[in-house]
């Protein structure tokens, strides 16, 4: 990797952290279920996804390999699997109504704000508005495809506006932050 595509410091091992500590965390809620009798497609999704995030984030021969590509494949995984992941749970309707509407769509945010992070920390903004637009047309997208009720729909829609607000603001600060270190970093 040249100077220019070089991750941000901190980045990588941050990343690691994260799936790797919610690979267990959903691992755990996982067999909790299933010792009730219960089971939850995105806790299944999630910890799968996190354990191949996790062990792609470890190997540094991959990045070696993959060069330029090797954050934005794993920042476009860790975007998209929770979405995809969320989208089955609904659609497969096995979470209460009450869930539905008001749990469901929370935890996108949760998701979805590492990757926000590590995409305004390491790259310009208009890769994080693409990232926000992406984030916010794929579920939406998702449920018309599928024919989804007419309610999930609508509250799948709204907080794809409010992330369609939200994101940015957020990315444009944390941006912002990260320009700043930066530029302290390349005057020492």
């Amino acid at each position: 990797m040249s100077a220019d595509d070089a991750i941000e410091p901190g980045i990588l091992p941050i990343f690691r952290l994260f799936t790797g500590t919610m690979c267990i965390v959903q691992g755990l809620r996982v067999l909790g279920m299933r010792a009730r009798g219960e089971s939850d497609l995105f806790a299944l999704g999630m910890f799968c996804l996190m354990g191949l995030l996790f062990a792609y984030l470890s190997g540094s021969w991959l990045r070696a390999t993959l060069g330029r590509p090797y954050l934005p494949l794993a920042l476009l995984v860790a975007a998209v699997g929770p979405i995809v992941a969320d989208m089955a749970q609904q659609l497969a309707g096995t979470a209460s109504p009450a869930r539905t509407a008001l749990i469901e769509p929370a935890r996108l945010y949760f998701w979805l704000l590492p990757p926000l992070v590590i995409v305004s920390a390491q790259y310009d903004m208009r890769a994080l508005l693409l990232f926000t637009l992406g984030t916010a047309l794929l579920p939406v997208l998702l449920l018309l495809s599928a024919g989804a009720e007419r309610a999930l729909l609508l509250n799948v829609a709204t907080n794809a506006g409010a992330r369609l607000f939200l994101f940015p603001v957020a990315g444009f600060l944390i941006g912002r932050i990260s320009g700043a270190q930066r530029a302290q970093r390349h005057e020492l």
